[in-house]
């Protein structure tokens, strides 16, 4: 890969130099601060990428969500750099039979 290629807005792009540079957050903050005229974040968007960085070890739940209204608040705690973490969708084959992978579409069963 080329370091020097041009990078081009994403919402997960947007949404994790939010995070990156917020304290303490709340989902509708990442929205508010990623939210571009050519690269628009919904709240669902930021609500779903918050819980996904949560749910890897990257951001942590400092007050929790109450179902009245109030919003779960998180923190950066994994850093790993410029580039937004994103979820993969890997193309395998599960064999029952064997309890094991049998194909994992790039890598190595």
């Amino acid at each position: 890969m080329t370091r020097n290629r041009a990078r081009v807005a994403t919402p997960q792009g947007n949404m994790w130099r939010a995070i990156r540079g917020l304290g303490a957050f709340t989902y509708r903050d990442v929205a508010m601060h990623a939210n571009t005229s050519s690269v628009p974040v919904s709240e669902g968007a930021a609500r779903d990428y918050c819980r996904m960085l949560a749910n890897a070890g990257y951001l942590r739940v400092e007050r929790k969500a109450r179902p009245k209204g109030r919003l779960a608040v998180y923190r950066l705690v994994r850093d790993t750099g410029p580039r937004p973490p994103r979820e993969k969708r890997v193309r395998a084959v599960w064999d029952d039979n064997r309890g094991e992978y049998a194909y994992i579409a790039g890598g190595v069963a």
